[in-house]
């Protein structure tokens, strides 16, 4: 066997079977060896044939070592692209938990900013509902002493008009003693007691007409007064009766900016529960190397 068809065989060729070859292919008549090179050969042979097979086992086992070798390579690199994509999951998976954080955290900011504006509407609603109170209790008050002044006003104006009705009657009376008395005082005085008496008269019927001026006009005066007091009551409840107005108006007004208020946080209530929603129904993607 030369060393080419031992390269392509894979078997070593050995030098005693070559030899042996050569010796069998001689004549008959020339093998006239001795025995015991013979049974050299013959162990040269089989030594040979072992090494051999031996040869082919281990060309197999390598070439099953490359296939293997091929294998876990590309089992390697399959590793190495999985492990590279699950790396790029999980960058967006922290990315998108940074991202719904602050989310999260811009809508916790808002809802206790609503919070606190409808804290701070209930407490304006609150106060709106004292002064409206306290602005009927004025009322009431200002109403109750509007309608004692106008009693008072009445009673007096009545009282005033009877004592002027019964000055009067006095008067009258006083007078016509007055002219009984100087007919018999004509008849037994001279004619200038009779002067001293109608000077005398005349005194006194001044001095009466000047009193009864003078309460004429301090009545005056006083119910003067008492319309001017009465004038600034009801200027007063006039007064009162548009801050109830006022108030009433105020109430309306915060009841409707109240309602829209609520309406707003419910609104932003449903948009949150409704994000929370798509949140929890987003599928998690897990991948197991």
């Amino acid at each position: 066997m030369t060393k080419t068809e031992e390269d392509k065989t894979g078997v070593v060729g050995v030098p005693g079977a070559s030899a042996a070859s050569s010796h069998n292919s001689e004549p008959e008549g020339i093998n006239s060896k001795k025995p015991c090179e013979k049974k050299k050969e013959e162990v040269e042979d089989k030594v040979a044939n072992k090494l051999n097979t031996e040869l082919k086992e281990l060309l197999e086992e390598a070439r099953r070592s490359e296939e293997r070798y091929d294998c876990i390579k590309l089992e390697i690199d399959t590793l190495r692209d999985l492990n590279r994509s699950r790396s790029g999951l999980i960058d967006e998976a922290k990315k998108l938990v940074h991202s719904l954080r602050e989310e999260l955290l811009d809508k916790e900011i808002s809802l206790r900013q609503l919070q606190n504006e409808k804290e701070q509407l209930e407490l304006d609603l609150r106060l709106v509902d004292d002064d409206a109170r306290f602005i009927e209790e004025e009322l009431t008050r200002l109403q109750t002493r509007a309608e004692r002044a106008q009693a008072e006003a009445d009673a007096t104006f009545i009282r005033e008009e009877l004592a002027k009705l019964k000055a009067d009657e006095d008067d009258e009376e006083d007078a016509e003693d007055a002219s009984e008395e100087d007919e018999d005082y004509e008849g037994s005085s001279s004619e200038e007691e009779e002067e001293e008496d109608d000077s005398y008269e005349c005194e006194e019927e001044d001095s009466s007409d000047d009193n009864s001026e003078m309460a004429v006009r301090k009545n005056r005066e006083q119910f003067f007064e008492m319309m001017m007091e009465l004038e600034q009551l009801k200027i007063e409840a006039q007064a009162a009766d548009q801050l109830d107005k006022l108030a009433e108006a105020l109430k309306k007004d915060e009841s409707k900016r109240l309602k829209a208020f609520e309406n707003k946080l419910k609104h932003r209530s449903e948009e949150y529960s409704e994000n929370d929603g798509t949140k929890d129904n987003r599928p998690v993607q897990t991948e197991v190397i």
